[in-house]
């Protein structure tokens, strides 16, 4: 489980390092408006999975 956690890791500084690359050939306004689009994205998706993961877990709080 622990391998998990270090890959979630590896993927999240991979990925950052891979936006952070963006910075120079971007505009900012460009660039803060991507990032504002994915985390609208994801928000919308996390929202979506919020009843279903509900039923997943049956009684449980």
């Amino acid at each position: 489980m622990m391998g998990v956690w270090f890959l979630s890791t590896a993927f999240g500084n991979k990925l950052a390092g891979w936006a952070a690359g963006f910075f120079s050939s971007m505009p900012l306004n460009t660039l803060f408006g991507i990032v504002t689009t994915v985390l609208l994205a994801a928000t919308v998706i996390m929202f979506a999975l919020v009843k279903p993961s509900k039923r997943l877990m049956g009684e449980a709080r």
